[in-house]
Formats: structure tokens, sequence, C-alpha cells
């Protein structure tokens, strides 16, 4: 219970930009733009910061949406949370970070998400006058292409989500033929025949539940009872056709789940690409497999 709603607090601060938690504050994403001293320059930077003021929505709120629970429930969730997480200076929240009175301190992880392409200062090598222009000006063009390309690889739009999706499904299609029988891709690629790579590519690979070595799974809502996991199950089917759903076991919970592979880069590019359909999707690791 703790991991997951450490991992709900993660994923709603990375889609939100913000994410509310009663009895201790709020965190909030802010952009800081590139900047120079002296001989440094330091390139744009997403950093967290902490405020004591609590939103009316919270994230109790996202636990009855994700869990599609009664309110009341959720309060009992959080609270048994907070208590786990809750130190003698502040609160630790795995993956997301520290408050330390009044202080928050930011996990690696979150860091390196948010700032895929790093944020260490650039130091200017100190050249003749005319050099150490050409230096500068080479510098901050560095810093807008970095700037730039963070932006697209971490908020990016709606609008390039399906061809993003549809170039993973493409690579991924290529890396497992390539893997397949060889006479039977040289066949193929003799034949004269009007077969499309779409059906070879259907022959070959599996659905993501037949495979024996998942690690991690795309999680779009839990419930009580089978009945309620088969409802839901079957209206993901709807929204997102094409999508293999399935139900598992989560502790005395029936998660219906939307996507499984063995590395979690997969999940998370999975989750992007269908944000449309399962907007409340989080990724769950069980212990075991960690």
């Amino acid at each position: 219970m703790q991991n997951a709603v450490n991992n709900l607090i993660y994923n709603t601060l990375i889609a939100n930009g913000s994410v509310s938690l009663p009895s201790i504050g709020s965190i909030t994403i802010i952009e800081r733009y590139a900047s120079m001293s002296g001989s440094k320059v330091s390139p744009p930077k997403r950093i967290v910061e902490f405020s004591s003021r609590v939103d009316k929505r919270t994230i109790i709120d996202r636990i009855v949406e994700v869990a599609s629970i009664e309110a009341t429930q959720a309060q009992e969730i959080y609270q048994r949370w907070l208590d786990k997480v809750r130190t003698d200076g502040g609160v630790v929240i795995d993956g997301v970070g520290e408050l330390r009175g009044k202080t928050f301190v930011i996990a690696p992880a979150l860091s390196s998400a948010l700032n895929p392409a790093g944020s260490e200062p650039i130091r200017i090598t100190r050249r003749r006058s005319g050099a150490k222009w050409l230096y500068v000006i080479a510098t901050l063009l560095f810093v807008a292409v970095t700037a730039y390309f963070i932006a697209n690889d971490v908020f990016k739009s709606q609008s390039d989500v399906a061809t993003v999706g549809q170039t993973i499904i493409e690579e991924r299609a290529v890396e497992r033929a390539a893997v397949a029988d060889v006479a039977e891709v040289e066949a193929v690629e003799e034949s004269p025949s009007d077969t499309t790579i779409e059906e070879v590519v259907a022959e070959v690979v599996k659905p993501w539940n037949e495979s024996e070595n998942i690690r991690h799974w795309v999680v779009i809502g839990t419930y009580s009872t089978p009945d309620n996991a088969e409802r839901a199950k079957r209206d993901a089917e709807r929204k997102a056709e094409g999508c293999v759903i399935d139900i598992f076991r989560l502790g005395s919970m029936h998660a219906v789940v939307a996507f499984g592979d063995a590395e979690r880069d997969a999940c998370e590019e999975f989750k992007r690409t269908h944000r449309a359909e399962f907007p409340q999707a989080w990724i769950h690791t069980p212990k075991h497999k960690k």
C-alpha cells in the first residue's frame, strides 16, 4: 500500500505539475531559466518547491479515482500511508523526495526524470576576448537546444502521442522479428506475394500478457470484486481498441492492467501514448520483482 501511494504521488506530480498532500502541504514543479554567472552557464532546470498550503483537490481525490473506492476509505488509506512515512523531522516519500522541516529535498530519481539532459553548470574556458564570446554564444546555443529537447521529452504534447506510439510499435516489431526464425524471414523477403509487414509481424509478436518476463504493470484501476474488475476491463477494451487488457490480483484487490513489460521505460512510454484513454494509469512493480 505504501509503495502504491508513493507511485501515485509521483505520477500525479509528473502529470499535473503539482500534488497536494493533506496535513503536509503541496509539492510543485518549477521551471528555472538558463543563467550565466562568471565563467559558468547554468542550463534550464526543473526543480520542486514545497508550500504548506493544501489545495482543495488533494491526493485523496486521486486515490478515490484510481481505486474506485469511497472517500472515507481513501482517507483511511492515506492516513495509514502518512503514519508510515512520517519521521521525526518531516516526511520521506520514496522516489519523490524528503521534507525536512519546511525544506523539500528532491529524490535523485525524480530529478533525473525532470532533467534528463542534466542540470550541472557548464564552465566556459577563458581565452582571448573574441574566442571567449564565441564560447559564450556556443554554450548558450547548447543550453537553448537542451531546453528544447527536455521540454519535448518530459512534457510531450498530446498531438505527438499517436506518432510516438506508432514508432514504438514498429521498433518493437522489428526487434522481435529479428530474433524469429531466420529462414522464415528470408522466405518472406524473397516472396513476390503481396504479404504486408503488418501481417508478418502479427504472426511473430505475442500479446504482452503471454510473456514470462514481466516485471512492471501499467494499472488502470483496482477493484474489490471480480465483477467490478470485469466491467472495467470491458470499458477499457472499448476505449482502446487493439490494447490487450487483463486482470491480475493485487493483494486483496483485482487490478485491471493495460500493459506489462520487463522494462519500466516501456511502461512509461505506454502510459504517455495512451494518456487520453487511461489518464489515471500508474505503474506497479511487485516487491518480488524489484
